[in-house]
C-alpha cells in the first residue's frame, strides 16, 4: 500500500537512475485502502495505468488496462475496491 519507485533522477536508493525528472513508480494496493502521491515537481504531471484490479482517481473509477493522466493537482488519492497493482509516471509536461 505504498509507491514503490523503480527508475528516479536521484542516484541514492534502490531504483534505477535516470537523466531525467521523471519518476516511475509501482504500487499493490490492497482492496478497500488508499494511498496517497505528490507530484514530485510543480511543473510535472502524473500518469496512472492499471494494470489489475479496480481503483478510483480523481472520481473516476479505472479497471485493468486504464489509465489517466493528471496535471492540475500537487497531489492524488488512489482508492482500490479490489486488490490493485499499478504503474505510476510522474514526468515533466513542459
Amino acid at each position: 500500500n505504498v509507491f514503490h519507485p523503480y527508475v528516479s533522477p536521484q542516484k541514492d536508493g534502490d531504483a534505477i537512475w535516470i537523466n531525467q525528472d521523471a519518476w516511475l513508480s509501482r504500487a499493490s494496493i490492497s482492496a478497500r485502502s488508499e494511498v496517497a502521491y505528490k507530484r514530485k515537481l510543480g511543473t510535472n504531471g502524473i500518469f496512472i495505468i492499471v494494470i489489475s484490479g479496480e481503483v478510483t482517481v480523481a472520481g473516476k473509477t479505472l479497471k485493468e488496462r486504464d489509465a489517466i493522466g493528471i496535471t492540475e493537482t500537487p497531489e492524488i488519492t488512489v482508492q482500490a475496491a479490489v486488490d490493485s497493482d499499478l504503474i505510476l509516471i510522474d514526468v515533466p509536461m513542459e
